[in-house]
């Protein structure tokens, strides 16, 4: 995504300055996809004809952008829950990939006036998710009710050859699968049962 972005740009790149450029004319820290969409309609607007098909494409993949005086951050969402980020600097027309962190970092900044007071509390949850199920499919965004139906409901036709084992000094049952052999005595409820 990133490098069809910069052939993007490179190819079209009086198109794209003008816009970058047009965006920090706003003067408006956090500019989102709906306010870059009416930049790029204003400037289409500034010609009789259509714009370049490749130029709706360059506006199309940013969601965010994020401006100061000569830089522009741009959040580009490639396609459904995947993210890259572009650091643009306008007046040199330099263009590189930054990673999540520096492009959250430069917005935290943005949004404490340019001064960090603290460093920001960072807590790692990644042991809690250990054997908790991920959704890997893109057709599953926005389901995740059924998923984890499905999944748990899975897991608990899995684990139906586990039963029930009951004893006692007098006489002991137990449950395997669907077939169970126990004393009229005893009911599976009872304290001498335990689930294995």
């Amino acid at each position: 995504m990133i490098k069809e972005f910069i052939r993007l740009v490179a190819e079209n790149r009086q198109i794209a300055e003008t816009l970058f450029r047009r965006c920090l004319a706003l003067e408006e820290p956090v500019l989102l996809r709906s306010q870059i969409q009416v930049v790029a309609d204003a400037y289409c607007g500034d010609f009789d004809h259509d714009c370049p098909e490749e130029f709706r494409k360059l506006v199309d993949v940013v969601q965010e952008a994020l401006t100061t005086d000569t830089d522009l951050y741009l959040a580009l969402r490639a396609r459904v829950a995947h993210w890259q980020y572009v650091h643009i600097h306008v007046d040199s027309g330099q263009l590189r990939e930054i990673k999540a962190q520096e492009y959250l970092s430069f917005k935290e900044s943005l949004a404490n006036g340019g001064h960090a007071e603290y460093e920001p509390l960072e807590i790692d949850l990644s042991p809690f998710e250990r054997g908790f199920p991920k959704m890997k499919e893109m057709r599953s965004i926005g389901r995740g009710v059924e998923f984890l139906n499905r999944y748990l409901s899975g897991r608990l036709f899995d684990r139906r050859g586990g039963g029930m084992s009951c004893s006692s000094a007098s006489s002991s049952c137990t449950r395997l699968g669907a077939s169970s052999s126990c004393s009229p005595t005893y009911s599976r409820t009872s304290p001498h049962c335990a689930r294995l």
